[in-house]
């Protein structure tokens, strides 16, 4: 799985990319083989958990930690980055996060950025530029409803 992993950041990253990464990380030892100039970090679950990865990831010069809630701008949009969707910064911003996986790929507020509903590639800036317009512009009711009727 990380030699898959790697091979699919290696083919979308190149070694002038800025990676902002949403957590759980995974194995710090994977660090050299991948393409980035520099990696922020806005710790995870398991990085939370397990404080020794953070430890090892900043061992690499590359890698810098960012506190959650920190903000972005993009094609002259504000972003809130946070692990959790549930962070508690408000729900005036627009988020982008992870940790939830496969269960919700947009919200109202917020677009899911896991590589595992991203064909396990990392999300270009280009691709967070549509899905929020989708958010904001086309998707509807259907879309946001927690249940069918």
């Amino acid at each position: 799985m990380d030699v898959a992993l790697s091979q699919h950041w290696n083919s979308r990253v190149t070694s002038k990319d800025v990676i902002i990464h949403l957590g759980d990380f995974g194995d710090p030892r994977i660090l050299p083989i991948l393409n980035f100039e520099k990696l922020c970090l806005i710790p995870g679950n398991y990085e939370r958990k397990d404080p020794s990865i953070i430890e090892a990831m900043k061992q690499d010069p590359r890698v810098e930690v960012w506190e959650p809630g920190k903000e972005l701008s993009l094609y002259g949009k504000s972003y809130c980055l946070v692990h959790e969707p549930l962070s508690g910064f408000g729900p005036d911003k627009f988020y982008l996060f992870g940790h939830i996986h496969k269960l919700q790929m947009v919200k109202r507020n917020g677009i899911n950025v896991s590589t595992d509903i991203h064909n396990f590639r990392p999300v270009t800036e280009e691709e967070i530029a549509m899905l929020r317009k989708c958010v904001e512009e086309y998707y509807d009711d259907n879309v946001f409803t927690e249940r069918c009727e």
